[in-house]
């Protein structure tokens, strides 16, 4: 079942906003910044728990897949 839980939570977060979430819970969030890029790294720096199994939420799509590279690096 998909969880509309970082759908819900990106439109609150600033642009660029980068979401990393399990079924009931945020784990981590980078945002505002001018690179996609830059926002994921955040994220991933701030994510307080680990990565693995979580989904990755965008506020836009990406660009270029250096972001969606750099999450799958981190998981």
């Amino acid at each position: 079942m998909r969880s509309p839980l970082p759908g819900r939570s990106a439109k609150h977060v600033k642009s660029n906003a980068i979401l990393f979430t399990t079924k009931n819970r945020t784990i981590g969030i980078g945002a505002g910044q001018m690179s996609r890029l830059d926002s994921v790294r955040i994220a991933v720096m701030k994510a307080q728990s680990s990565l693995k199994g979580a989904v990755l939420a965008s506020d836009a799509f990406f660009p270029f897949r250096d972001g969606i590279d750099e999450a799958v690096k981190a998981a």
